[in-house]
């Protein structure tokens, strides 16, 4: 931005300052008056202002303020043919750049001119790069998937601090599809591009995504003005927030999606609690009254199986979205898991797998016993699950710095590379290894379940798999 404008009342001194100027790669502008002065400040911008202190129409310090509180990065050089210095020093005080007496030599213009306009450039270059560092916070916003009305929060309080303005707003049109959508002609006009409006004071910029208008940024100083370089920031800015918008209520959508999968699940459960119920009671009646039979076996089996699995779901409501309500008592850890492990026996006794206890001895502290009860049983569950029929399966307690330590050894086929990053993923289930089937899958929530619950008493759980099996580690913190 090489452009400087020359404001003197004398056609002379313009001329002169333009020779000098121009042979050095100068882009110059003159104005008379004030009056000219405004409209031309209007049209462009300039790197340096060479402002006669003594104007017709205006005083050149008072105009000074005027153009210093619209052109923030446009440096001042006073010129006067009458000089006092106790004119330089107010003129200094309200931030002029260098103050030149009249008649003044080539080489001091010059100086002047060359050091004031690498000032407003490091001034420009400085507003650039807080501008990309803004522009990198929305971009982070992208990569994020969050609520719609969190994102434009975060992508209006940047666009402002990058903008310097003081007030922003983001609108985004309830019908899109609209190619001729009334607010985005009367905002950007035919072009539908990034405009001022207001003596430059309040600026617009569309908001576009696959060709489709989505809305737009708005952003307004109360003093001040906007420039080209806000104009184009607050392009990018929008195109961004464009982005951010549709990746938006694509989560908004999905969120919506997983709590309407969550009622059905929680609803289904309970409305095939009663009849479940009823058919289980009835086949335990025909059991005890006519003995085994192969069909009313499978029939109790199978009933079992999936009074089980409603268990389950009713469990992830329970845990996994009601642990804020969770509440912590002393309690011992070692009864806790014991009690996990006496409620699991029945299934691997099915399996013929033996459970071993190596407890160290812990004092009491404080958990939610029902759902650290639950968290190793469904770690236990899913280790006789995986484990082959007549082997063992193993439950250590112990200290771990400053956690409870409850680790459950199996001796299955291990965990695949593959599976290791999804294994806490809800609704998850694990393939079984071609040497290894396993007869009854669950519905992919117990670890789910069992992470939440080492989360919600500020601890974690830990694996180590390998072909000959994993360890499973539920960390809790020692309060």
């Amino acid at each position: 931005m090489k452009n400087v404008l020359i404001i003197d009342d004398e056609k002379s001194v313009i001329k002169s300052c333009a020779r000098a100027l121009e042979k050095k790669g100068y882009e110059c502008y003159s104005a008379l008056n004030a009056s000219t002065a405004r409209k031309m400040l209007k049209r462009r911008e300039y790197g340096v202002i060479l402002l006669d202190i003594g104007l017709p129409d205006a005083s050149g310090r008072d105009f000074m303020d005027e153009i210093k509180e619209k052109n923030f990065f446009t440096e001042i050089v006073m010129l006067t043919g009458k000089a006092t210095v106790e004119d330089a020093v107010i003129c200094m005080k309200k931030g002029a750049y260098d103050f030149i007496t009249k008649p003044f030599g080539v080489n001091d213009l010059r100086g002047s001119v060359e050091k004031a306009m690498e000032k407003a450039g490091l001034k420009t270059r400085v507003s650039e790069l807080e501008r990309i560092a803004s522009i990198s916070n929305v971009s982070g916003a992208l990569c994020r998937l969050t609520g719609l009305e969190e994102l434009i929060k975060t992508i209006c309080r940047e666009a402002e601090k990058a903008l310097g303005a003081d007030y922003s707003e983001l609108k985004i049109y309830d019908n899109p599809f609209a190619s001729d959508n009334n607010c985005m002609l009367e905002e950007f006009g035919s072009s539908q591009d990034a405009v001022f409006k207001d003596d430059k004071r309040v600026l617009f910029a569309p908001l576009k995504f696959k060709e489709k208008y989505k809305g737009f940024l708005r952003a307004e100083k109360k003093t001040g003005s906007f420039n080209q370089i806000d104009l184009s920031v607050a392009s990018v800015f929008a195109g961004q927030a464009a982005v951010a918008v549709e990746n938006s209520k694509i989560y908004d959508s999905l969120k919506e999606v997983d709590r309407m999968k969550d009622i059905f699940l929680t609803n289904i459960s309970h409305e095939i609690k009663t009849p479940l119920q009823s058919i289980l009671g009835s086949s335990e009646i025909l059991h005890k009254r006519y003995g085994t039979d192969r069909m009313t076996s499978l029939l109790i089996n199978n009933a079992l199986r999936l009074k089980e699995i409603m268990e389950e779901i009713l469990d992830y409501k329970k845990f996994y979205e009601g642990n804020s309500e969770m509440e912590f008592h002393m309690d011992s850890l070692q009864d806790t898991v014991s009690q996990a492990i006496k409620e699991i026996i029945p299934k691997a006794r099915k399996k013929k797998i033996v459970i071993y206890k190596f407890y160290d001895h812990l004092d009491s502290f404080r958990h939610n016993k029902e759902a650290v009860k639950k968290a190793v049983y469904n770690i236990l569950d899913n280790a006789i699950k995986y484990t082959p029929g007549e082997e063992k399966v193993s439950v250590s307690i112990r200290r771990q710095g400053d956690c409870a330590a409850v680790k459950v050894k199996d001796r299955g086929p291990g965990i695949s590379d593959s599976e290791k990053e999804k294994i806490y993923d809800r609704f998850h289930q694990r393939f079984s290894s071609s040497s290894f089937d396993v007869k009854e899958q669950g519905i992919g929530l117990g670890l789910a379940v069992a992470e939440n619950i080492a989360r919600s008493h500020g601890g974690y759980i830990s694996f180590d798999s390998s072909d000959r099996g994993s360890i499973f580690s539920l960390l809790i913190p020692i309060r």
